[in-house]
């Protein structure tokens, strides 16, 4: 499948920075006005909803409708995108993936999130390291305390445990 066909959607948009390399026609969801609006102006070609992603309505509307959901939410609302996110997916397309930006230690760290983890029928794929990065406008080359990951997650509990990683930078995508 080209990526003309599938269908992508940025959870939890911000003012669109990681939704403007998404092709024409994908959606960005924001609960922030503000941040929704600067979104618009940035990234035209995309289609802003203006939207709480943790709302039924929401989810009803757009469960089972995606290819590709992306997301860098905020590290308190993560572990209810990544489930959201899921269930976004389109079941009949085996290649549907999320990709999120996390902290690289975020599945590890809590004794929770690991357990949910462990439940939920989704494994990582690959996850890129991007290092200590930050994604703020006002500081673009900043740089943070927390190492993060683009972690690349799939349906499937098959080699669950064990996953492929690569270091972003050093291998020059940075």
């Amino acid at each position: 499948k080209s990526s003309k066909s599938y269908k992508f959607i940025d959870l939890g948009a911000g003012t669109g920075r990681l939704c403007s390399i998404l092709p024409r026609g994908s959606k960005a969801v924001e609960i922030d006005k503000e941040r929704c609006q600067r979104g618009i102006k940035r990234t035209p070609w995309i289609k802003w909803l203006n939207e709480d992603v943790l709302k039924a309505t929401f989810f009803e509307k757009h469960f089972n409708k995606y290819d590709i959901v992306v997301s860098n939410p905020d590290f308190e609302v993560a572990l209810p995108f990544i489930v959201v996110g899921f269930h976004l997916l389109k079941e009949s397309n085996q290649n549907a993936r999320l990709f999120y930006i996390l902290p690289s230690d975020f599945f590890e760290a809590s004794a929770l999130r690991s357990r949910i983890f462990k439940l939920l029928d989704f494994k990582i794929e690959i996850e890129y390291k991007l290092g200590h990065l930050t994604y703020l406008e006002n500081d673009p080359l900043g740089q943070k305390l927390t190492v993060d990951s683009l972690f690349v997650l799939k349906r499937g509990r098959q080699n669950k445990f064990k996953h492929d990683v690569v270091n972003a930078r050093l291998a020059g995508m940075l």
